[in-house]
């Protein structure tokens, strides 16, 4: 980890605030891809953003005073 991040491996307190830089290295590229393909499926959500713009789907909102439907605590 520290060889593909080296900041990462630095006293947190002495590193410079902001983004961290994203390295152009094969296991960064292999995770980045996995998260967008396999986790997200970026390809099927650009497909979806296509079929909007082109007025094939249509997006439906609602206001609803309740919340959707979440865990109850028990």
């Amino acid at each position: 980890m520290a060889a593909v991040f080296p900041t990462l491996a630095a006293c947190q307190e002495n590193v410079a605030p902001g983004p961290i830089d994203i390295p152009d290295h094969p296991l960064v590229r292999e995770t980045v891809n996995d998260c967008l393909r396999e986790a997200m499926d970026v390809d099927a959500l650009r497909d979806l953003l296509v079929e909007i713009e082109a007025g094939r789907v249509e997006v439906v909102t609602r206001d609803t005073v309740e919340r959707p439907c979440s865990p109850t605590s028990s």
